[in-house]
């Protein structure tokens, strides 16, 4: 067997290429009235595009390493929802976090702590963990984000071990950074609090490194690969290894570059003819943009290189009525749409829907290559979902975030004892979360029940004063066993 050739992605870098070809410009006359004349000799410089590599078949979303236990679960219908890995060495859970520019390790996952939190409100100091469950003990290890990048989100990970209990006074204030702003958190007093301990050497984790292949023609994604030969997919992305999502262009449905720079179809222009398009946006530092998307009336859309900046003391003009006007220029930037780009140079694509009751959308490709689901959860309906084994089973259920309902919480029954709970809306379940071992990686769901048929007898509700019969009750249903969504753990993936 052959192993399949990946490639490392090279430290960023651009690469200048010619000036546009004039024949590919708008009009060249539009700007005579005006000191910007169109960018002809404007070079356009592009990111550099991955070599060439054979191609590699998707391997799923997730696999297993001889260490790491690539956990999933899945329907009778083929939907998987992935939940991480499970590290056999330090019998933990984890996830795979940036811990450098170039590495990643697989950090265990507790989630008993809160984070970083600080005594003043500059946010400054080491700081302390505070609990998030105050009747369980701490984990021995807390995972903490430092941020490099906060306006995008970036940073790195790292694992401390949890100290000594911190003694603060009651009446105190706490602080937290939400991205680089230092906000209240509420009073010491609402949880115990830790002091930030050494940092576990990163080797005592599972490392990778991100690696991009082409699963088929023209059809990228990112992946992180882990020394032990596990593997975890990231998000697909074009030839020039950025971020890409299915659009409706030109050339139909493409997985195309993220653009925020665009020209609406009541968008602005820069002649007088309204024949001269300009895209209006900031565009996304943080994803280094260098398209712009024209917007058409049917909803398609066509590519453009982002051109200069256009300042803000130019003549712009929109269409009124019919009448190209001019109009005042628009609180963002304004660029020219340089260089047309041919949307069919990007992989067509299609988003497939998996499953009936529970669904899940995957992006398929031309050659009915399934790339990578959408995103690694489930809906049901228009709602995601979590998921929670079931107590005593080896099956979990899935449902809607914050649709699991108690039944001591349950005011209305069918019967005048006000035992038969009876449910509002029929997308809720009735049973307990709860976390054994003051785990909550995954809390476990305790007698789940659904909605059952609408109920049609009388009703009850249960109060201060007892159990009394209501006169007009709105809409419920019936609490039935079953009729809960449910997923069974599949076999670790094989390495």
């Amino acid at each position: 067997m052959h192993t399949p050739i990946v490639w490392l992605l090279a430290a960023c870098h651009t690469t200048e290429i010619p000036s546009i070809d004039t024949d590919l410009v708008r009009d060249t006359d539009v700007g005579a009235d005006t000191d910007v004349p169109m960018p002809v000799d404007v070079p356009v410089v592009l990111p550099p595009e991955l070599p060439p590599a054979p191609l590699v078949p998707f391997l799923g979303f997730s696999r297993s390493g001889t260490r790491l236990e690539a956990l999933a679960w899945e329907t009778s219908e083929g939907v998987l929802l992935h939940r991480g890995f499970h590290d056999t060495l330090l019998d933990r859970s984890c996830l795979f976090q940036q811990t450098s520019e170039t590495t990643w390790h697989c950090l265990p996952t507790s989630g008993l702590m809160t984070g970083r939190t600080f005594e003043d409100p500059a946010c400054t100091g080491s700081g302390a963990m505070r609990s998030a469950y105050p009747d369980c003990e701490p984990d021995p290890w807390e995972h903490l984000f430092q941020p490099t990048d906060p306006e995008c989100g970036r940073g790195y990970s790292s694992v401390h071990e949890v100290g000594e209990p911190v003694t603060v006074p009651s009446t105190a204030d706490a602080f937290s950074l939400i991205g680089d702003v230092c906000l209240p958190a509420g009073p010491w007093a609402l949880a115990p609090a830790f002091a930030v301990g050494p940092e576990v050497p990163l080797d005592t984790f599972v490392s990778a490194e991100r690696v991009v292949v082409e699963v088929a023609a023209r059809v990228y994604v990112g992946q992180l690969r882990g020394e032990d030969g596990s593997m975890r997919v990231l998000h697909p992305v074009t030839r020039y290894d950025e971020p890409c999502s299915p659009r409706d262009t030109d050339a139909g449905r493409r997985c195309v570059p993220q653009s925020r720079v665009r020209h609406a179809p009541d968008g602005y222009f820069a002649d007088p003819a309204c024949s001269a398009p300009v895209g209006v946006g900031t565009p996304a530092r943080c994803t280094d943009e260098w398209v712009a998307y024209e917007e058409h009336d049917d909803g398609t859309l066509s590519l453009w290189t982002r051109g200069p900046e256009i300042p803000h003391t130019e003549p712009l003009y929109r269409k009124v009525d019919g009448a190209c006007l001019s109009t005042a220029p628009p609180d963002s930037p304004v660029h020219w749409l340089s260089q047309p780009v041919d949307a069919s140079d990007y992989p067509e694509v299609w988003l497939e829907t998996l499953g009936t009751t529970l669904t899940q959308e995957w992006w398929m490709t031309l050659y009915g290559v399934r790339v990578s689901p959408a995103s690694d959860s489930a809906s049901l309906g228009p709602l995601t979902c979590d998921l929670a084994p079931i107590d005593g089973s080896t099956a979990a259920a899935c449902f809607p975030a914050f649709a699991i309902v108690s039944a001591t919480d349950l005011e209305y029954h069918a019967d005048p004892t006000c035992t038969q709970p009876l449910l509002e809306h029929d997308d809720r379940l009735v049973g307990e979360l709860v976390f054994p071992d003051c785990s909550p990686d995954l809390p476990t769901l305790t007698d789940p029940r659904g909605a059952g048929a609408p109920h049609t007898g009388p009703v009850y509700r249960a109060s201060g004063a007892g159990c009394t019969e209501v006169t007009s009750p709105p809409a419920l249903f019936t609490v039935v066993e079953g009729n809960v969504p449910t997923l069974t753990r599949v076999p670790p993936f094989a390495p």
